[in-house]
């Protein structure tokens, strides 16, 4: 037991000035020891707003002196117990402990007893331990498997030197090797400590956990499960998935998305190993259904995808010589690409390509699909800007004669606007409703007649 001695024998009576005076002098932790430090709690009566600016400490091998110099109002009444400390350590041994109250250099009290430092107390590490285990064993602590009934309280380096948060082991993550459990001791003692050698057990391995997106599309190539995995799995293992049992290759169109486990026997005392790979199923490539088309001989901005029922939008289209010639809503010049079959691929990995077909003809003048008039003399019509997205304006040479209209026609021949007649040259049409594509806008009714293609993105 540690001895702190405030006996009435030592107790030097201490001069009542100003009313501030220590009664007693204790310390924290009791029994000291030697290589501890010491916290020591000065208890007196007088302002309890009193302060402890300074120390003054003086030892010796058998004393130890403390002046505690004074702040704070100087006088009233009360009680105070303040704390002075850590201080030490202190080497074995009993020691004549005096602690002083100074203000403005006048000792107001002074209090005298003893401390006895006894010997070290030396926590224990443990002795030196190896330890096996099975690469999927559970999680365990370190200080559970040191022998010599260590004491708690130490830290932990593992084998890369580096210091642990905790003792945790986690088998298959924290690493083999020699971990070293310690206590560090403030001077004259020295570190105590010890090694606790891990090593791990012969075991099959089933891998890593993984996941993966597949292609569901019936008809697509089926998928090997077992590359899949993480880490190093070891072959021979059984794989069960949503349907039950598998062979561990994902059928397209056949086996389902979700959590498919592969599991390998253990070798003994170590238990058998499982790992899983989670499947998500994507989407089809879909570039819809195709069919025919006919254009006019000098149509050099054909919407090819108005003839695609259900397609994605995110594919190219390619000419009759399997050339990429522009995306999903390109205007396409089938003027200079010539007739034949048009493919439309879309492809969306995992799965492959989907290809539509559009069998393109191209008419012979005159020719009226969607953009000629027959009796359209031409040359009466500018219209700007071309492409456009918001207001067309429309210059008509001469103007609307009596009976004429200017009109905005879709690819299918209708009408959707329709200005009258007028004698001022300049027209506006707004086509920032209309959806991309090719449109037409012309001069219709009694008269010259004339004719412009209107590309809207």
């Amino acid at each position: 037991m540690k001895l702190l001695y405030p006996l009435a024998a030592c107790l030097l009576a201490a001069p009542m000035a100003f009313g501030q005076q220590i009664t007693n002098v204790t310390t924290n932790p009791s029994p000291l020891h030697a290589c501890e430090q010491v916290t020591y709690n000065v208890m007196g009566t007088g302002s309890p707003g009193i302060v402890f600016e300074y120390l003054s400490i003086v030892n010796t091998e058998t004393s130890i002196s403390i002046v505690i110099q004074l702040g704070g109002p100087a006088s009233g009444s009360g009680s105070f117990n303040k704390p002075v400390g850590p201080l030490g350590p202190y080497a074995e041994g009993t020691y004549a402990l005096t602690f002083s109250l100074e203000l403005d250099g006048s000792i107001l009290s002074t209090w005298t007893g003893s401390l006895t430092v006894l010997p070290p107390d030396l926590p224990n590490p443990g002795t030196y331990t190896t330890y096996s285990v099975c690469p999927n064993a559970s999680p365990f602590s370190l200080l559970s498997v040191m022998d010599g009934s260590p004491d708690p309280g130490g830290a932990w380096m593992d084998p890369n030197s580096v210091i642990m948060g905790n003792d945790l082991f986690v088998p298959g993550v924290s690493p083999a090797g020699d971990y070293m459990y310690y206590f560090d001791m403030l001077a004259p003692c020295n570190m105590e400590l010890q090694f606790l050698s891990i090593t791990y057990l012969e075991n099959n391995s089933a891998g890593e956990d993984a996941s993966a997106n597949l292609c569901t599309a019936a008809g697509a190539p089926g998928t090997d499960l077992f590359p899949l995995l993480g880490g190093s799995p070891d072959a021979g293992g059984t794989w069960s998935g949503p349907g039950g049992v598998s062979n561990g290759i994902f059928i397209p169109g056949t086996s389902q998305p979700g959590t498919y486990t592969y599991q390998v026997a253990g070798i003994a005392p170590c238990a058998g190993t499982t790992a899983t790979v989670t499947v998500t199923g994507a989407p089809p490539s879909n570039a819809g259904t195709g069919g025919e088309a006919e254009f006019c001989y000098n149509d050099n901005a054909a919407y090819l995808s108005a003839y695609l029922s259900g397609a994605a939008v995110d594919g190219v289209w390619m000419d009759p010589a399997g050339v990429g010639i522009g995306l999903f809503n390109s205007p396409i010049d089938v003027s200079t690409y010539g007739e034949g079959v048009y493919f439309y691929v879309v492809e969306t990995p995992p799965c492959p390509a989907d290809t539509a077909f559009l069998e393109v003809t191209l008419l012979d003048p005159p020719c009226t699909v969607g953009m000629v008039d027959a009796h359209a003399t031409g040359g009466r019509l500018q219209v700007v800007p071309n492409p456009a997205s918001g207001h067309v304006a429309v210059e008509v040479a001469g103007g609307l004669s009596s009976g004429q209209y200017l009109e905005l026609l879709n690819m299918d021949g209708k009408v959707l606007q329709r200005l009258a007649s007028s004698p001022t040259a300049y027209h506006t049409f707004d086509v920032s409703a209309l959806s991309p594509g090719v449109y037409v806008v012309r001069i219709s009714g009694a008269g010259d007649r004339a004719v412009q293609r209107l590309l809207v993105h």
